[in-house]
């Protein structure tokens, strides 16, 4: 894995490309074959020029050109001619559709890929790590590798194979040309070498800045309702404008730089033109050069100065598919959660629910701990409810209960730690409703089963009906059957939604976290009447700011500094005139 990590991103991407290695080898096949037949044409060319130029010499007096020219050696090396420049292009155009194809392949592998990392790693990587920029690894720098490679990789195929036999050809029609032309290429490598070298980083910029754009670009979106309510329009507008101009000078500086190779590698091909011609006529008027050749020569001269050219452009393209390539290869080579090998196993129909906090100490930060030293015991089919005022760790406790991040000391359910199951059987034993409401873009029923299968209709219709969301349905153009989305509902309605699919999921325990923050007073109680059922033989997690909420609880956990500063029932709690006692009353106050 650490010599992986020490690779290039160009060379961890062609290690992508080897399951494509029998398409690369036709790529391959066809760009030498079309190379073949451009430059061979050359040789009907320089024949063609010599005999019309043989028989222009024997023309004179009554004898004329028609009189001498053979039409069918006319038409026979014209069709030649022609047949090899189709030839030519037909090879590449299969080798465009070969490598079009093997480019999107490599790009939705890496796609595959990146969206399982993302489910391996770890929440903290989130924690730390702008939603858009992430984004921007699946969509703009898989892009730009994709399209970089379709173009740099066949152009650079294609130019290297035309560059090797062009220079055989040229050697073999007249050594001094050939000498004469090299002359140039030195200037050519120079300037490919000079203009790869600065415009490296200005590459690597714009796709780190274009990652921060589209970060900056999802929170403004995201958060538009509340920049409006706090007028802060200007200044979203000019944080977006700064980090745009960032990105538009990134770019700028990237393609000049960039954009000056091919005019300098053009003026020294021209100057190699003019090289070419002086020393060709010079050989022609010494008898060691025919006029064929110095037509095929200059042909064989600007094959020769193509790839070059070629082979520039491509440098860049490389540049800019690197530089994407390292963010995507970044991103798949991050830490992910550590590798299980589970010693135990749960089944959810086997859970009876007792839960145990030993000794557990946690902090986002390791300098600033949330939880320190907590223990509690949870009996089994206990309601419990965790208050406390905000950032006492109330849903710290829930995440680790879930797993997901790691802590010190343990956490066990019906005596077994859950670091000895797998994350996956963990999570299966609960059912969770967070506070921060979700759904996806999909129909209303879809929303509700999510990953349930096989749900019977009878248990649907119970869930819809527990959890209130009958009235929306009803409202709803075609019932459950409608595609809902992520603007389309309130608050409320999408926290009935998440509330319906924990009724579904049906698991042995519960977690609510503000499960009726966003509903009205009406609706609470139909909720937590149906809440109160559900929960009945379950143990169940209740994170409640709503005091009222929670007064049927077995257990109330309050929590202060990460510490459990009292439990016990909401009656014991209120008789102790304690901090529990404090909250309540000032939440009632007035």
């Amino acid at each position: 894995m650490k010599q992986q990590k020490n690779r290039s991103p160009l060379s961890k991407l062609l290690i992508y490309c080897k399951r494509h290695l029998a398409g690369l080898i036709a790529v391959l096949i066809l760009s030498i074959a079309g190379v073949f037949l451009t430059v061979f044409a050359a040789t009907f060319l320089k024949e063609l020029t010599d005999y019309i130029e043989s028989a222009s010499r024997q023309a004179s007096g009554s004898v004329t050109m028609a009189d001498v020219i053979d039409m069918n050696v006319i038409l026979r090396l014209g069709l030649t001619l022609t047949g090899m420049y189709l030839g030519s292009a037909f090879c590449s155009y299969l080798q465009a559709y070969l490598m079009a194809g093997i480019n999107q392949s490599v790009a939705r592998r890496l796609r595959t890929d990146i969206s399982a990392k993302l489910g391996r790693l770890p929440m903290r990587y989130f924690d730390g790590h702008a939603l858009g920029d992430t984004l921007s690894r699946v969509t703009n720098d898989v892009d730009t590798v994709a399209q970089s490679m379709a173009s740099s990789l066949s152009t650079s195929l294609t130019a290297a194979v035309q560059l090797v036999v062009v220079i055989v050809m040229m050697f073999l029609t007249d050594p001094w040309m050939t000498l004469t032309a090299f002359a140039t290429v030195p200037f050519s490598l120079l300037v490919i070498a000079f203009i790869v070298r600065r415009s490296q980083k200005y590459f690597r910029a714009q796709q780190q800045r274009l990652g921060a754009l589209n970060g900056c670009a999802e929170e403004y979106y995201s958060s538009l309702e509340l920049i409006r309510a706090y007028g802060a329009e200007e200044r979203a507008l000019q944080s977006f404008e700064q980090g745009n101009e960032r990105l538009r000078a990134s770019m700028y500086r990237a393609n000049v730089i960039s954009a000056i190779a091919h005019p300098l590698t053009t003026f020294i091909s021209k100057l190699g033109y003019v090289a070419i011609c002086v020393v060709g006529g010079i050989l022609m008027a010494r008898g060691g050069a025919t006029l064929g050749d110095l037509a095929a020569f200059l042909l064989y001269i600007n094959l020769f100065q193509s790839p070059l050219s070629q082979l520039g452009q491509a440098a860049n393209l490389f540049q800019s598919a690197s530089a994407a390539a390292g963010r995507v290869f970044e991103f798949l080579e991050e830490e992910e959660e550590p590798q299980e090998t589970p010693a135990a196993h749960i089944a959810p129909e086997e859970v009876k629910g007792a839960v145990e906090f030993r000794h557990v100490s946690f902090g986002y930060d390791a300098s600033h701990p949330v939880l320190r030293d907590f223990s509690a015991t949870v009996k089994a089919g206990q309601k419990v409810a965790i208050v406390g005022p905000t950032g006492a760790g109330k849903t710290t406790l829930v995440n680790l209960l879930m797993r997901f991040y790691e802590c010190e000391g343990d956490i066990l359910i019906d005596g077994v730690s859950i670091k000895l199951l797998s994350r996956a059987n963990v999570r299966d034993l609960f059912s969770m409703v967070l506070q921060d409401a979700w759904v996806f873009g999909g129909t209303l029923k879809d929303n509700v089963l999510y990953s349930k299968q096989g749900v019977p209709e009878e248990r649907v219709k119970e869930a819809v009906i527990a959890s209130d969301i009958y009235h929306l349905v009803a409202a709803l153009p075609q019932g459950a059957e409608t595609v809902i989305g992520e603007n389309s509902l309130s608050g409320g309605q999408k926290q009935l939604v998440t509330i319906a699919r924990a009724m579904i999921e049906d698991a042995p325990m519960l977690i609510l976290d503000e499960a009726t923050s966003n509903v009205d007073t009406r609706t609470e109680r139909t909720i937590q009447a149906a809440m109160d059922a559900l929960t009945k033989g379950r143990t169940s997690f209740v994170i409640a700011h709503r005091l009222s909420t929670i007064q049927n609880a077995d257990l109330i956990l309050v929590l202060d500094h990460g510490n459990i500063v009292e439990q016990g029932t909401h009656e014991e709690l209120l008789s102790r005139r304690g901090f529990y006692y404090d909250l309540y009353n000032a939440q009632f106050a007035g």
